[in-house]
């Protein structure tokens, strides 16, 4: 996800010239070429990212980061707030719904320059990014037999993300100066995609000794196509898709907080990452350790029933985070 191959291309372009630079340069066709290549491939690893990220209401939110061994790490922070309408009430075994969702997440990670100046040796770059996600997801939960619920879905998504390089180091800004297009096609620069998903889950309630043991399985796929960006490097289709598997056991706690039940809720998931999704981060598959304290509210107008305060510690390949938060079930 960082940006450091585009250093060492440019450094590359920088080390054949000689003297200084009085004028703006162009890059070379085949130079440009490659280049272009390379940062299609960003553009798409990275906007499948946050965009799964932030629209999907399937996958984790919290702080997370990225470890490195040449680099610092890697910092991702995912904001969501899904708002799911129910059509009928909560006594109909087949209840299709609506879900509205926000998603907003934030990226950053600093960068050494080249060795190429003494005094850019105690200073770095450092690269951001922003994203907003507006969706909205049509589906039905069917219960079809007490316990076992079945819920197809299928979803669209307007993302808008912001790159936002800080030019620190001598180097890099004399590169900018050289090739000041790459300012707005590579480094500083937006892009704006839409996505369509579809997904199915399956849950399972089973009584079992005091409390109720839960099964969920969840699998999306997702397609995002970029309809508009200020780069001229922006041309690319993302395939992304997710499998997440849940196990939790829900167990009364015998208290009462404003005479409504109250029980605790322990999970452990795991979510494996398919397509250009696993090929951004990557990373396979990460776990997600957690519990959380449920209060049964009753139907709130088909929206909720229930209140989950909690949290959990998200890790995978030299990638760790954790989420708290609320959520209305």
């Amino acid at each position: 996800m960082q940006r450091w191959f585009l250093m060492v291309v440019l450094l590359s372009l920088f080390v054949v010239q000689t003297g200084k630079f009085a004028q703006a340069q162009q890059l070379s066709g085949d130079v440009l070429e490659e280049f272009r290549a390379e940062m299609q491939d960003f553009f798409k690893f990275t906007s499948s990212i946050l965009i799964t990220f932030t629209s999907q209401t399937g996958v984790t939110q919290g702080n997370f980061v990225f470890s490195s061994d040449i680099d610092e790490d890697y910092s991702l922070k995912v904001f969501k707030a899904p708002l799911r309408y129910y059509l009928v009430p909560a006594e109909n075994r087949l209840r299709p719904f609506v879900t509205l969702s926000y998603g907003h997440a934030r990226t950053s990670v600093t960068y050494r320059s080249a060795d190429y100046y003494p005094e850019d040796l105690d200073v770095r770059d450092r690269d951001r990014s922003r994203t907003n996600s507006f969706g909205v997801k049509t589906g039905a939960s069917w219960e079809y037999r007490p316990g076992f619920t079945l819920e197809p879905f299928l979803g669209v998504a307007y993302s808008h993300i912001e790159y936002l390089y800080e030019f620190n180091t001598r180097f890099m800004r004399e590169i900018i100066e050289l090739f000041p297009e790459l300012d707005r096609d590579a480094y500083n620069t937006t892009v704006d995609l839409y996505s369509v998903s579809s997904g199915l889950r399956h849950s399972l309630d089973y009584p079992l000794g005091p409390g109720l043991f839960g099964f969920d399985l969840q699998y999306v796929y997702q397609y995002s196509r970029p309809w508009r960006s200020k780069s001229s490097f922006v041309d690319f289709s993302a395939h992304s898709s997710f499998l997440g598997t849940t196990l939790d056991y829900e167990l009364p706690t015998g208290l009462n907080l404003l005479d409504r039940e109250l029980s605790i809720k322990p999970f452990v998931s795991r979510t494996d990452l398919f397509g250009d999704f696993n090929k951004g981060m990557h990373l396979h598959h990460f776990y997600e350790f957690g519990m959380n304290l449920i209060l049964d509210v009753g139907p709130f107008r088909n929206l909720f029933s229930r209140i989950s305060l909690g949290g959990s510690y998200i890790t995978g390949e030299n990638f760790q985070g954790w989420k708290f938060g609320l959520t209305f079930i």
